[in-house]
């Protein structure tokens, strides 16, 4: 919703003026008033004062009618929609510490939404500038396709991690004890965690529960190498999450595996 100046041309072959620039009710409309020879028209009185021709030219808004409209919308959105025109953080022209982000508009009712998508819903909110400078919050949802593809991020970490053969592997959330010498040490998965319902599209945050994961090595004994085994439950995977379009980029928080 960007603004531009507006500029009209208005002829003025019969205007009874008195050379006083008009005003606009908040806005002003000023007049560069350069004189040109025009006829005198018929209702003019011969003795009138000033003399025809008035001053006339192109009409300029030098103060526009443009209101601040601020709507408050998801870190993990690359943008919205306003009146089905998609714009973002680009086309603002504040982005306070709150997280919403100012635009300039026109005297109006306006409707923010996001446009379709399979990740997401929200309902449509009605903007109009006669409410003031007040910001206006865009509530939005995630679908099943948004868990099934933060789901699919996060079986994808855990199978990365299985691979490693250490009994804790960087940044992993799970680990294996043992107290010998062991060998041949190696991870399976035995259950995947799954996401939680309570995605956060506001904040861009998930996390997880459950999940299991088996390991066999073998240990060091009087007897010589002996076959063992164990399990290791899962800890939460939180994360973060942006969306671009149909595509989901995920952050996992490492920092307490």
């Amino acid at each position: 919703m960007q603004t531009a100046s507006v500029s009209s041309s208005v002829a003025m072959s019969e205007v009874p003026s008195w050379r006083t620039p008009p005003t606009v009710a908040s806005g002003v409309a000023v007049h560069d008033w350069p004189c040109a020879s025009l006829p005198s028209p018929a209702w003019l009185p011969a003795s009138a004062s000033p003399a025809w021709p008035p001053c006339v030219g192109d009409w300029q808004v030098s103060k526009p009618l443009t209101r601040r409209v601020s709507v408050t919308y998801p870190t993990a959105l690359d943008g919205f929609t306003i009146n089905g025109v998609a714009v973002s953080a680009h086309n603002a022209v504040e982005m306070p510490a709150d997280g919403s982000a100012v635009f300039v508009a026109y005297p109006g009712v306006y409707q923010v939404g996001i446009g379709e998508s399979k990740l997401l819903s929200a309902k449509t909110v009605t903007v109009s500038t006669a409410d003031g400078d007040g910001s206006h919050e865009l509530w939005v949802e995630a679908t099943d396709e948004l868990v099934a593809a933060l789901q699919e991020q996060v079986d994808a970490k855990v199978d990365e991690c299985a691979k490693e053969k250490g009994t804790s592997p960087y940044g992993c959330p799970f680990r294996a004890y043992t107290y010998s010498t062991i060998r041949n040490f190696a991870w399976t998965v035995s259950q995947y965690p799954k996401v939680t319902r309570n995605v956060s599209v506001q904040d861009g945050t998930f996390t997880t529960y459950g999940g299991t994961m088996k390991y066999t090595y073998e240990e060091k004994r009087s007897s010589g190498w002996t076959p063992d085994n164990g399990s290791s439950e899962i800890g939460a995977m939180p994360g973060t999450f942006d969306i671009d379009g149909d595509t989901v980029h995920v952050d996992f928080d490492t920092s307490g595996f």
